[in-house]
């Protein structure tokens, strides 16, 4: 579905962009009550996921990039505010860097789909 004015890079782009930023947020967790600590691997597994997300959206675009993206996103929400809910200490802290690691394989798990489809749009248009 292509919506009218609305180019087709703008959706994957506020969804790397989101992401990155909900990232770092997420990875901002209370210390001691009085005092917040940077997670940087959690950070960092954010950052990855949204790193690769970008990759396949440059390659392949597509409603079901932007799809993908906008799951992706969605899952990394609902997961950092159930963990932050229900899960505490340490715990929270490795599931925080777990979720994105994750939703990375799952996205890696698409990139030969990805590939294949840049490969004959490259050669469709030669």
């Amino acid at each position: 579905m292509r919506i009218p004015g609305i180019d087709v890079k703008v959706i994957p782009s506020l969804v790397v962009l989101t992401g990155l930023t909900f990232s770092f947020l997420a990875a901002i967790v209370p210390y001691h009550g009085s005092a917040y600590r940077l997670l940087p691997v959690a950070m960092a597994a954010g950052f990855t996921t949204y790193a690769v997300y970008g990759v396949l959206a440059a390659i392949w675009a597509s409603s079901i990039v932007r799809n993908v993206g906008l799951g992706v996103l969605g899952t990394h929400v609902l997961g950092v505010v159930l963990l932050r809910t229900f899960v505490g200490g340490g715990l929270r802290d490795a599931l925080l860097a777990v979720l994105p690691a994750a939703l990375t394989l799952g996205l890696l798990a698409l990139s030969p789909r990805a590939l294949r489809a840049s490969t004959l749009t490259a050669r469709d248009s030669d």
